[in-house]
């Protein structure tokens, strides 16, 4: 009688472990922006546990084998397209330069060809 008496402990004791850390995880789910009932829908009736840990492990070698990822750079890349464009105006603008001072010499050789 004793034995089924710490049996039934230990179950009850188990069974709140397992409320405990249902409530933990519901909680981790709705703090990460989820509502449960959708999430349950799309789970399938024949879960494979040992499959999805195999998936798991999977995705977690793929995602460090591309670590360490850069996380600067598109703030680098943004600042090199504004550096870009700054020197692209800069370049229009000498461009623009150089035609104003192409017609300027022309005019002062038609002067001067005219003037001697």
């Amino acid at each position: 009688m004793s034995t089924l008496r710490e049996h039934l402990s230990q179950q009850r004791l188990g069974l709140q472990a397992l409320a405990i850390w249902a409530q933990q995880l519901l909680e981790a789910i709705t703090q990460g922006g989820f509502e449960l009932e959708p999430l349950l829908v799309d789970v399938p009736d024949d879960v494979d546990e040992a499959g999805w840990k195999v998936q798991l492990s999977a995705l977690e070698q793929k995602i460090s084998r591309i670590e360490p990822v850069n996380l600067t750079a598109l703030q680098e890349r943004a600042e090199q397209n504004a550096r870009k464009s700054y020197l692209d105006s800069q370049v229009a603008d000498l461009g623009s330069a150089m035609k104003t001072l192409e017609s300027t010499i022309k005019k002062i050789d038609r002067e001067t060809e005219h003037a001697f």
